[in-house]
């Protein structure tokens, strides 16, 4: 009886326990609602003793008003980006408010919520899995940390007194002051030139800064804020409020990075020597990609590297494009190692191959046996996607992974197939290893000896090693019996050749910066040139609010794009993809004509583990 007691005093006590912790939770919540809520009301918020920033000086107010509009751009000449911006400050309420291309991309601080300030970022966001022109606002927000109290954000330095002046010259027509500020610490040398007109009413013209590294001896960094106008400005405080009939005030989420909810910070202070919001990104992303650096000139010169390729990425997503970047593993490799990423070879002047042209019946497109949209990710017939390294192989990869979907097409199995021995062992037929190589020789190699196995030959080394998987060493093989060219600059023969052969060897140019660190969305840079050098695999197509486009699996890992794939637009013949060769593996006379009617889709696997060799990148 006393066991049974006990036992149903446990129970209510339980029971208590996880009731208050749940009231606890709940408090929680609605506290952070309440606090991001204030941002869609235009009331009148008490001021706090944070709200007043007292770190102007003489010189600046005999020169600029504390509340002002202004409208500007923000060039940064090493990345090829230039940025417009408005900008409303209120400086003694410790407010403002920064657009980013014409109010695309919506940037608020505030000084008088939170303990010491709440940063907001408000932007359109993609709610789909699907490309698409469906854009809904997102909300998101940084409390600031109590070493950082200071939320309103100045486009123009507050601290002239600082500031030397120079001497008087003309800039944009118009007689001006220039001041300069010179800063050295530890390697870093650092010169910001102010411009500011000679006549009253005084505007800023020009805010430019240029930093040299001594350790890397050459520059490391340099911006210029180009203003187009500059007025004194009334407080309105519906600008400083989050969009109503909107979810922001529920479903705000939290950033990491205060530069992401204020990107003016970064070009907004003296401390480029020592950037404690740099370095903590930067350590972040060398966890994710395993990446360590030994010396410190190393790593500087990586992450100084990283640095201008995060503001590339962060200015062109505040564009607003149809498609997303992100860092991946090539953010802090230098031009060179990123080319080795590349690899396609052409012939200079190609000769009349045998392979013959994969006859087209242009009235095929008109019926339902091509369909309006196919991934052959969806049959099961595209093995995993590989990262191919600091070595220019992508042309095995492309070349393989037609031939895995040729076999599965006739076997049903899914085999991957050894890229390395094709690294190894294609050297006669005029490729070159980790240095390039060609396509159509690669399949006449394999139409010649076959290829083995990935689980016989060993794993991928991302280098040249010996080759071996002769005759003698019991090695399985996957043959061809020869590949077709599809007909070029023709978005319907490439369709037809895929819903008939499955997945087509292709190429595009990859030079572009967009391109490299591409994320989602579907890829249009009118930039692409269309002479290709990267080979790929043509998967599929498919179309989203009547823009067509192809689905390309890369070479790049899992990390690179999404999942390793791209979307990329089928108008304008983006990056080339119908211009460069397209081959189709020549069909087993067992598959039907049109293998998509015999056909069920699958699944799809899900990424859960990547071994060591996908995810490190091993020099040659």
């Amino acid at each position: 009886m006393k066991n049974a007691k006990e036992s149903i005093i446990t129970a209510m006590g339980k029971r208590i326990f996880i009731a208050v912790s749940v009231l606890m939770v709940v408090a929680g919540l609605i506290g952070v609602l309440l606090e991001v809520h204030k941002m869609s009301q235009d009331t009148n918020l008490t001021l706090v003793k944070h709200d007043i920033v007292g770190d102007y000086d003489e010189l600046y107010d005999e020169y600029f008003p504390r509340s002002y509009h202004a409208t500007g751009l923000l060039t940064l000449p090493f990345d090829d980006i230039v940025e417009p911006f408005e900008a409303w400050f209120a400086g003694d309420r410790n407010m403002s408010r920064i657009d980013y291309y014409y109010g695309m991309d919506k940037t608020i601080q505030r000084g008088d919520l939170g303990k010491h300030g709440i940063l907001f970022k408000i932007v359109p966001m993609h709610s789909e899995m699907k490309p698409s022109n469906k854009d809904l606002m997102s909300c998101w927000y940084k409390p600031l940390p109590k070493w950082l109290p200071r939320a309103g954000q100045s486009v123009i330095p507050t601290n002239l007194s600082e500031f030397k002046f120079v001497s008087e010259e003309t800039h944009r027509g118009l007689p001006c002051l220039k001041y300069e500020r010179k800063y050295k610490r530890y390697n870093k040398s650092n010169i910001y030139r102010f411009y500011i007109t000679k006549n009253t009413p005084h505007r800023p013209l020009r805010y430019e800064m240029v930093g040299y590294d001594d350790m890397l001896t050459s520059h490391y960094d340099h911006y210029v804020l180009d203003y187009i106008s500059f007025e004194p400005w009334s407080f309105n405080r519906s600008l400083f409020s989050l969009p109503k009939n909107s979810s922001c005030d529920k479903k705000a989420k939290k950033l990491r990075s205060h530069y992401l909810a204020n990107p003016m910070a970064e070009y907004m202070h003296f401390k480029h020597h020592k950037d404690s919001e740099l370095d903590k990104t930067y350590d972040d992303y060398k966890v994710t990609h395993g990446k360590h650096y030994t010396t410190v000139p190393e790593h500087e010169r990586r992450k100084h590297i990283f640095k201008h390729n995060l503001r590339y990425i962060r200015s062109k997503n505040r564009e607003n494009l149809k498609y997303k970047l992100a860092p991946n593993h090539m953010a802090d490799m230098t031009e060179e190692e990123v080319n080795l990423h590349k690899g396609l070879l052409h012939v200079k002047k190609p000769k009349k191959s045998k392979s013959n042209t994969l006859a087209f019946n242009e009235s095929i497109v008109l019926t339902n046996l091509v369909p309006d949209q196919l991934d052959w990710r969806d049959y099961g017939a595209v093995t995993r996607v590989h990262s191919q390294g600091l070595c220019g192989s992508c042309w095995t990869f492309s070349a393989l992974g037609a031939v895995e979907g040729a076999h599965f097409l006739k076997t049903g199995e899914l085999l991957e197939l050894s890229n390395q021995q094709l690294i190894d062992c294609s050297w006669p037929a005029g490729n070159h290893g980790c240095r390039g190589g060609f396509q159509d020789r690669t399949l006449r190699w394999v139409k010649s000896n076959g290829v083995a196995s990935r689980r016989d030959y060993g794993p991928y080394l991302a280098q040249e090693g010996y080759c071996h998987c002769g005759k003698s060493d019991n090695c399985s093989f996957t043959h061809i019996s020869g590949f077709s060219k599809v007909k070029k600059n023709n978005s319907d023969a490439l369709k037809v050749a895929l819903v008939t052969h499955g997945p087509i060897v292709s190429s595009i140019n990859s030079d572009q910066k967009t391109f490299r660190f591409y994320s989602h969305g579907i890829y249009d840079d009118p930039k692409c040139g269309k002479k290709t050098n990267h080979a790929v695999l043509t998967v599929g197509y498919s179309v989203d609010n009547n823009v067509p486009y192809w689905i390309i699996k890369n070479s790049w890992g899992h990390l690179w794009g999404d999942d390793g794939y791209l979307n990329i637009a089928m108008n304008h013949d983006r990056c080339g993809l119908t211009n460069g060769p397209l081959l189709a593996i020549k069909k087993d006379p067992s598959i039907a004509e049109f293998p998509l009617k015999t056909l069920n889709k699958v699944p799809r696997q899900s990424i859960t583990f990547y071994s060591e060799e996908e995810l490190s990148i091993i020099p040659f």
